[in-house]
């Protein structure tokens, strides 16, 4: 069990944790770069910036498209439950 996922320490919930199960064949090594270093880093190498953006946009449209998926999933089965299909 381990903490996955970003902590971003200006967001509102800042101090929640998002601890999820994680399962893995072999060690692990954890990075954890200080924001201030980051934020240098990314400023002396915009490609490094622009890498990350894309790393977390690709991310973020995944889920968005999990989450599509499984409320259209839902809505189409309530509305079968509902008997809603029946009167179209």
């Amino acid at each position: 069990m381990g903490e996955v996922g970003p902590r971003i320490p200006d967001a509102p919930d800042s101090g929640a944790r998002r601890v999820v199960p994680t399962g893995g064949t072999g060690g692990v090594r954890l990075l954890a770069i200080p924001r201030s270093v980051l934020l240098d880093l990314c400023a002396a190498h915009p490609e490094v910036a622009s890498a990350i953006y894309r790393a977390i946009a690709d991310v973020l449209a995944e889920r968005y498209r999990q989450t599509l998926v499984r409320l259209t999933s839902s809505s189409q089965r309530a509305l079968k439950d509902a008997g809603f299909w029946a009167n179209v």
